[in-house]
């Protein structure tokens, strides 16, 4: 695992013209980046012309909406912090994932990489004003502008329930079962560091005793369909 580093303020306001600290938190981040778009691009797959949306699609290891137009999605991404990605089949939508302008059904697919966690604290990404209820909105405006047989992925931080906050929630499973209650889920996938600090699939019991708060991680990867 790499080691933890202590960083200068004049270190890391020149970390930040390469990095998006804010999104990325930790140094090895884009190691658990690369299990969960993985989890979404083999979900996705190639398609012509069906309809994706990327949620809180702003961070500088999101290599999504790049991938996902080059295997013939129609590609949008959304988040309150502006994204520069250009390509015909991609498009930007400033706004909040709690209250959209999309119009009903829309989607075909909607995906949330890390990012239902975050919605709702304040001390981060700018904003200022908190909503312990924005990861639940959420998830209806989400079932509002997906198709009925759309499909939902999402990955969160699991083990035992905490707000680090401004960081992120930690999600356990009766939480997950309270925020996704219309939906059905597909397939879900658990991941938690070993001895050693590599990312391995676990079963959801040894997810389920992961302490954040202590440094231990475990992520959850979920396929989700809405109940009809």
């Amino acid at each position: 695992m790499l080691p933890r580093l202590k960083l200068s303020p004049k270190l890391i306001k020149f970390a930040y013209r390469f990095v998006d600290i804010e999104a990325s938190g930790e140094i090895d981040r884009p190691v658990t980046r690369v299990i969960e778009y993985s989890f979404a691009i083999q979900k996705l797959g190639s398609t012509q012309g069906k309809k994706v949306l990327d949620i809180g699609c702003t961070s500088r290891w999101n290599l999504l909406p790049a991938t996902l137009v080059g295997l013939g999605w129609e590609v949008y991404g959304i988040d309150t912090r502006e994204l520069k990605f250009r390509h015909h089949n991609f498009h930007f939508v400033g706004e909040d994932i709690r209250n959209t302008s999309f119009p009903d059904n829309f989607f075909d697919c909607i995906c949330a990489i890390s990012t239902i966690e975050h919605i709702g604290l304040s001390g981060r990404f700018g904003v200022t004003k908190a909503d312990p209820q924005g990861d639940v909105k959420a998830i209806k405006e989400v079932q509002r502008i997906i198709r009925p047989s759309g499909t939902f992925l999402v990955t969160v931080p699991y083990g035992q329930r905490a707000l680090i906050h401004p960081l992120h929630k930690v999600y356990d499973k009766v939480q997950l079962k309270e925020l996704f209650g219309a939906w059905r889920t597909k397939q879900e996938i658990y991941y938690a560091r070993d001895e050693e600090g590599y990312w391995e699939i676990v079963p959801e019991e040894v997810a389920a005793l992961i302490d954040n708060k202590t440094g231990e991680e475990a992520i959850a990867l979920l396929e989700l369909l809405l109940l009809k």
